[in-house]
């Protein structure tokens, strides 16, 4: 039961990353960054697990950092607050279908997505509106 809910986290923090780079897809703040974003963006949510490609985005600002934290920590507790199972390296989508809690699943997913896109979003406009 422990390494299902561990599974289901893994599956999740690839939508805290997907969130960060689509923020970047959306917004970038250098020229160039829009398609690395996409690239990492793009292989979250198809294939599963690539948390690694936020990393340059969460390093350079505090702020998305703490974000893609409490988002982990969100999407955690609200997964295992509705017992949502699922498995680890697999397309997003497929943990909706195929989990325990399907409910679950998708609201760990929306918290996951939803806190560090808006946060890095704001942040890159902010940084965008000064640079100018």
């Amino acid at each position: 039961m422990m390494m299902m809910m561990m599974m289901m986290m893994v599956g999740v923090q690839a939508l805290v990353s997907a969130g960060v780079c689509f923020a970047s897809v959306l917004c970038p703040r250098v020229e160039g960054e829009k398609k690395a974003a996409q690239r990492g963006m793009l292989v979250n949510l198809k294939w599963g697990d690539y948390v690694e490609a936020a990393y340059p985005y969460m390093e350079r600002d505090r702020w998305v950092m703490n974000a893609a934290f409490l988002a982990g920590g969100l999407s955690g507790g609200v997964c295992g607050y509705f017992r949502a199972k699922g498995t680890a390296y697999v397309p997003a989508w497929f943990l909706i279908v195929c989990g325990e809690s399907s409910w679950g699943c998708a609201l760990g997913m929306l918290s996951a997505f939803s806190v560090p896109f808006v946060v890095a979003y704001a942040r890159n406009l902010h940084h965008k509106i000064m640079s100018n």
